[in-house]
């Protein structure tokens, strides 16, 4: 997966590009370290250019959760395609994750 980094007032968002598959995970601790090292207490993660994700981009967004939980902040994920949305639904992010 690819992102870019917009931070503004009152929130980090991190627009995501391409599949987010069990190769991404080397690159997850950096990303968090980038996107929850920001001042604003909000991270919203924009799906919409998302493809595909799989069980392990799945646990990668719980992971970012953790890590922003020990930042005292939130992770929203904004925009999502219907078939990232489907597989959110299947896991019950919906419990878990402000969507929107």
């Amino acid at each position: 997966m690819q992102y870019s980094v917009q931070q503004f007032d009152s929130e980090t968002r991190v627009n995501c590009f391409g599949e987010f598959l069990s190769q991404d995970g080397p690159n997850i601790q950096p990303m968090a370290e980038d996107i929850f090292n920001r001042p604003s207490g909000r991270v919203v993660l924009d799906l919409s250019g998302l493809d595909e994700i799989d069980s392990a981009g799945l646990s990668m967004l719980l992971f970012l959760r953790k890590f922003a939980e020990k930042e005292s902040k939130t992770v929203v994920l904004s925009r999502p395609s219907p078939n990232i949305r489907e597989m959110l639904d299947l896991a019950c992010f919906d419990i878990i994750f402000e969507i929107c």
